[in-house]
């Protein structure tokens, strides 16, 4: 049995998640059912392997903006369930409806019985429980308590001064409610137009597949709340001087005195700040894609609002909701190459039969973007067999084909690695010059990142 979980965990840990692309790995563990490793959609996106839809239909949609609401206002937060699987699912699946905002605070998805003092710790927090330690929770102070079991948001308070957590805007919420409806539907009207499965392997590929088309939606309905939220940012934004007019943002946004509290709390958070920087330094990530994507219905939908109001166009906050079926593709995914790689019983093994495979792969296929995630796959096997020079060998290849693909965090732990020797070398590599540019303006852009977190005044 050790040597059984022993091989598994070699293969799973030596195994690496494919770059955004066209190609998944399949892995076969044992006899067992071969198991697949998906892209992510996006190469700064992670990979979301989790059923997103079970939020859905354990909450109703005011209480899942309630939850979104406590994390944007960084309370500490409790979820309660008899299920400790869906403690860390229903979890992991808000922070994820979350991106980009990061969170950067404790967060412990299942706390063990003799760890329960912690509920008490000062901070920012999230934190799973068993709902058998429902009365221990419910009698700290300021906790918000989100009962999985029973779909129920509650906040511990006892005082009479208490305020209650600024609530998200209706008009950006409105649009996300058309996302949870479709959440709860979708496998029983998928159900209705597929013939029946009677193969147990075919029938699990179906659900996979059925729950990576799901979650893509539910992805792009989050996003599109993230963007309705924040696209204002941008108005009031100047880079070139890193200075972002809050007072005019908080002036020109939210229709009611709540709206305006919620933009309000939410501007002093560390999670908007981070979100901030990233934009200062006109990051281009899916975020601005998707605010760029729909940017021109927002004006369509927008230009009676302008031309009635007493606030200036330029000041005039780009907020009327944009429908996914106008500005998104067809949700369904297209289709995946999937690259099967052999499994060994010695770990020495297993890497180099992958990358003898990638080998051949490369041999034989002529589709840049297939290529450019073999080239990734294999610069990672390289660097776990300790082959640096051929690992950076295959990144600098990888970057001349796709620079959005460039693993800075893998360059970095390969050239830290390096001898002297080895660098000298690499200088006569045509590319290598440039991704080591690259990593020093990386670390400049960090430096600066740090001096504006100390200075945040310079923001506003």
């Amino acid at each position: 049995m050790l040597a059984y979980i022993k091989e598994i965990s070699h293969t799973v840990t030596l195994t690496p998640v494919p770059p955004a692309g066209p190609v998944a790995v399949e892995i076969r563990l044992q006899d067992q059912q071969p198991f697949t490793i998906y892209p992510p959609e996006k190469a700064d996106k992670p990979v979301i392997d989790i059923p997103l839809h079970l939020v859905f239909i354990c909450f109703h949609d005011d209480q899942i903006l309630q939850v979104l609401a406590a994390l944007f206002m960084e309370e500490r937060i409790v979820f309660l369930s008899s299920s400790y699987a869906l403690l860390t699912t229903i979890s992991e699946s808000f922070l994820n409806f979350l991106l980009p905002f990061r969170w950067r605070f404790t967060y412990v998805p299942v706390l063990s019985l003799k760890a329960l003092d912690l509920l008490d710790a000062p901070g920012t927090f999230i934190m799973g429980c068993h709902i058998k330690h429902r009365s221990l929770v419910e009698q700290v102070e300021g906790l918000v308590v989100v009962n999985i079991d029973e779909g129920t948001v509650v906040v511990n308070s006892t005082t009479s001064d208490f305020n209650p957590i600024p609530a998200i805007p209706d008009e950006p919420a409105s649009s996300f409610r058309k996302v949870c409806k479709r959440a709860r539907v979708y496998f029983e009207l998928e159900d209705v137009q597929r013939p029946t499965c009677h193969d147990v392997s075919e029938e699990k590929k179906i659900r996979e597949t059925r729950i990576r088309r799901l979650n893509r939606v539910i992805e792009e309905g989050c996003l599109e709340l993230m963007v309705n939220l924040f696209r204002g940012v941008l108005i009031e934004l100047r880079p070139e001087h890193q200075t972002f007019n809050k007072q005019l943002f908080l002036e020109s946004h939210g229709k009611s005195e709540e709206d305006k509290l919620f933009y309000r709390e939410v501007l002093k958070k560390d999670m908007f700040k981070s979100f901030l920087d990233d934009r200062m330094k006109e990051k281009t990530d899916y975020w601005t894609e998707f605010e760029r994507k729909t940017r021109q219905f927002v004006k369509q939908a927008s230009l009676g609002d302008i031309r009635g109001s007493k606030v200036h166009p330029a000041r005039k906050p780009l907020t009327k909701q944009v429908s996914l079926s106008r500005s998104h593709e067809n949700p369904y995914e297209r289709p995946l190459v999937t690259m099967r790689l052999r499994q060994n019983n010695s770990s020495s093994r297993y890497l180099t039969s992958c990358i003898t495979s990638l080998d051949l792969t490369l041999k034989s296929c002529m589709d840049y973007q297939e290529r450019v995630s073999y080239l990734y796959l294999r610069a990672v096997f390289k660097f776990a067999e300790h082959d640096h020079i051929g690992a950076l060998t295959d990144i600098i290849t990888l970057a001349a084909i796709d620079w959005n693909l460039f693993p800075k965090k893998l360059v970095q732990d390969i050239h830290n690695l390096l001898t002297a020797q080895d660098k000298l070398n690499l200088e006569k590599v045509k590319g290598y010059a440039s991704i080591i540019e690259s990593l020093k303006e990386e670390s400049q852009s960090l430096d600066s990142t740090i001096r504006r977190y100390h200075n945040p005044q310079r923001y506003y």
